[in-house]
């Protein structure tokens, strides 16, 4: 543990970034409630008035810490949708690159699990609201194959993109980067297994 005196360049943007990789450590390892302004800072080596320089409270870093996974994965959305292509293959590159990103963002949803429930107010409206899009944007892609006959037309669309984000979001539960699959190769199963259910076998 550092003997060093704790920070005072409240103003720096590293700071900031130090707090939030604290906050993002302690929450994933002692989950949000256990875990203090108090614990934030030491662990930071900064001190309690950077905190409150840079964020209101405690729950305010909890929903940065969801926003930023929350609008990583919108842009992977956006970014398989703007690039064209049938569902079939729209709905593989955005298993790929979903699940891919739980690489990066392994604390983030692991945090989002377990912890969403201390949102209050706003902060848990905007969230929602975000996630909701992500639904959205999943949903889009199947409804456009029920509809153009690449999906079968007996499932319903919300339900299937439910069940879809549901599982790939429970791969952080279990998944090791150390196991014997690769994360494109689990999106790869995943997605196999999906198609092979929902394709209309009849085009």
């Amino acid at each position: 543990m550092s003997t060093s005196s704790p920070k005072n360049d409240i103003d720096s943007v590293d700071t900031k970034s130090l707090l939030l990789q604290s906050a993002l450590d302690l929450f994933d390892t002692e989950g949000y409630p256990r875990t203090s302004v108090e614990d934030i800072v030491a662990r930071a080596n900064v001190t309690k008035g950077a905190f409150y320089h840079h964020f209101g409270s405690k729950e305010e870093v909890l929903e940065i810490i969801h926003n930023d996974y929350v609008d990583s994965q919108i842009a992977l959305c956006d970014k398989v949708l703007k690039g064209g292509g049938d569902p079939r293959d729209q709905l593989r590159m955005l298993a790929k690159l979903t699940i891919s990103n739980l690489d990066v963002y392994r604390a983030h949803v692991a945090i989002y699990m377990q912890d969403r429930r201390f949102l209050t107010g706003d902060r848990k409206r905007n969230v929602a609201k975000k996630r909701g899009e992500i639904d959205h944007l999943f949903g889009e892609i199947i409804e456009r194959g029920v509809k153009d006959g690449t999906f079968r037309s007996d499932f319903s669309p919300k339900l299937i993109t439910f069940g879809i984000i549901g599982m790939y979001a429970w791969v952080i539960n279990w998944w090791k980067p150390n196991g014997p699959l690769t994360l494109e190769q689990i999106a790869d199963q995943y997605v196999d297994a999906i198609l092979d259910g929902i394709l209309n076998k009849n085009v």
